[in-house]
C-alpha cells in the first residue's frame, strides 16, 4: 500500500466525517479562531485539494501574468459539497472560491472552481469547471 494512497484514504474518511446527516453543505463555514477537531478536517481538506487548485488558476493566469499565482491554503473557502452518489458513498462535488496572490501577497483576482474528489478519479480530484469572477488591478508589480 503506498503512502500517497494511504494519505488519500485518510483525507476521505476525514470528509466524510465532516458531513454528518446532510448530503449538501451551503456556505459551509469555519470558526479559524480557535483550534477544533471540524477545523483540523477542514484545513486537511484545503492541504489534499491546494496543489489541483493551484495548478488550475495557474493555467488560467499565465496568459496575462509574468509569473505563477498562488492559492494559499487558507484563501481557499469553501462554498457547498454535494455528494455525487447515494448515502455513505465517497464521490464528492466541491465548490471552492479563492483568490489568487502574485509576489508579496497581491491579489489579482476571485475565482470559483467546481472539483470532484472521487476514489474513481484516477488523480482523485478533478477539475469539473473555472470560473473567473473578477480581476484585481496589481500595480506598481514588475
Amino acid at each position: 500500500m503506498s503512502l500517497r494512497w494511504l494519505r488519500n484514504i485518510i483525507f476521505f474518511g476525514l470528509i466524510v466525517m465532516s458531513l454528518t446527516q446532510p448530503s449538501c453543505v451551503q456556505a459551509y463555514t469555519v470558526n479559524t479562531m480557535k483550534d477544533s477537531d471540524e477545523l483540523r478536517v477542514y484545513d486537511s481538506l484545503m492541504v489534499f485539494l491546494a496543489d489541483p487548485i493551484n495548478q488550475a488558476v495557474n493555467t488560467y493566469y499565465k496568459p496575462f501574468l509574468k509569473e505563477d499565482v498562488i492559492v494559499y491554503d487558507y484563501e481557499i473557502y469553501l462554498l457547498k459539497i454535494d455528494r455525487t452518489e447515494s448515502f455513505r458513498g465517497f464521490s464528492f462535488n466541491l465548490l471552492v472560491e479563492v483568490e489568487p496572490v502574485v509576489g508579496p501577497h497581491l491579489s489579482v483576482g476571485r475565482d470559483q472552481l467546481l472539483l470532484s474528489v472521487s476514489p474513481m478519479n484516477p488523480e482523485k480530484v478533478k477539475l469539473l469547471s473555472y470560473e473567473h469572477l473578477e480581476t484585481y488591478e496589481v500595480s506598481n508589480w514588475r
